[in-house]
């Protein structure tokens, strides 16, 4: 659990001198939540949009910030801006790990809507005003994801789905078209407070390492989803990103199997749309390329935990299991090709040089290495 110790801090902040549409007695609409650890300069970066919008929009929006323990300037950082942004701080007492960071800094919000932003995102104020129009009409049980733009300013996460309102039961079977890789960017979720309420009960072993997909597996009985394709944020725009050891990538994409089985849901039909979601997941192009580049550029891992890793996966289809079997045929299979054969494929394929580079990447970000960084 979450330290009590930590300090919570919610100083007063002048009124911008732009007017809003937000009552001043009235509770903030959303809540916007950074979970925080050793990224200084991407923080400052976020934290100056956030600004912008702060000014635009007044106390129709509220800031929460967790610093989960970091050993750099963050904390600086963040009081650099707790009176300009009003902030809402929590002072990790020891690092927690991301997924209960990310969960604890919600527990700051009061907002009728929630939306967590990496520490090296950066917000896109226009679209996010835009944003902050759809929430107005919204209903409390409806879930709304966002776009979120890549390097270039571009959408790239939702540009398969229809813009507009979907039912959520409907939106089962979009999931199964899509899988789930398009919604595991933290920040294009926006949620109602009864969903952060929701979040804030969750185990560790429900919610590790994906625990806004874990409450929307639990949202998807009633209410609507919105689609809102407008980018409210670009995706890493504030520092170096996390560099994935192919290992720890294949394994974190995996446990999204224990994740959909984690969900209790009370909807008869969720037991076959969660055993299909998983047979989706495990097939999924993206799992399938995670599997091949494990074996590739971690070989020794590979041999030595992959199998068991997918078998305990695959326990969790039940009645569904046999339908892994292909799955299970690709995982020996490359297990049994020799090291040498994949670099002689690789180097004939011309792709030979991605090895070196991968390794060379490996030893220049070991600060900024995923899982290290604790999730």
């Amino acid at each position: 659990t979450v330290s009590n110790t930590a300090n919570i801090d919610s100083p007063v902040l002048a009124q911008p001198q732009v007017a809003t549409a937000h009552g001043l007695g009235a509770p903030p609409l959303i809540s916007i939540c950074v979970p925080t650890y050793n990224r200084e300069r991407g923080l400052r970066t976020l934290l100056q949009s956030l600004h912008l919008a702060r000014l635009r929009f007044g106390n129709a929006i509220e800031i929460c910030v967790s610093n989960n323990h970091s050993s750099d300037e963050t904390a600086a950082v963040i009081d650099e801006w707790r009176l300009p942004l009003g902030l809402k701080i929590l002072q990790q007492a020891s690092n927690v790990g991301a997924t209960l960071n990310i969960i604890a800094v919600t527990t700051l919000a009061t907002g009728a809507w929630t939306v967590l932003i990496g520490d090296d995102d950066e917000l896109m104020v226009d679209n996010f005003g835009r944003l902050l129009e759809l929430l107005r009409s919204a209903s409390p049980e409806d879930w709304v994801l966002a776009g979120i733009a890549n390097g270039n300013g571009q959408e790239h996460l939702l540009h398969s789905l229809k813009e507009g309102n979907h039912s959520k039961k409907a939106f089962r079977m979009k999931i199964l078209g899509t899988s789930l890789d398009p919604y595991g960017f933290m920040g294009m979720h926006v949620f109602p407070a009864a969903a952060r309420r929701k979040l804030a009960a969750l185990t560790i072993e429900q919610a590790k390492p994906w625990p806004p997909i874990a409450l929307f597996l639990r949202e998807l009985d009633h209410g609507m989803v919105h689609v809102f394709k407008p980018a409210i944020m670009i995706q890493a725009k504030g520092g170096a990103q996390l560099f994935w050891n192919a290992a720890d990538c294949a394994k974190v994409w995996l446990s999204r199997i224990r994740v959909i089985a984690n969900v209790h849901s009370t909807s008869a039909s969720y037991y076959v749309f969660s055993r299909v979601l998983m047979l989706r997941e495990l097939y999924s192009w993206q799992n399938l390329q995670l599997l091949a580049a494990w074996r590739v550029y971690e070989d020794e891992d590979f041999r030595r935990s992959a199998l068991p890793a997918y078998l305990q996966a695959y326990t969790n289809t039940g009645a569904f299991a046999p339908l892994v079997a292909l799955h299970l045929v690709l995982v020996v299979g490359l297990r049994l090709v020799p090291f040498s054969l994949l670099r002689l494929l690789a180097r004939i394929a011309g792709k030979h040089h991605y090895i070196s580079r991968y390794a060379r990447r490996k030893s220049e970000l070991q600060m900024f290495d995923g899982l290290g960084r604790g999730l």
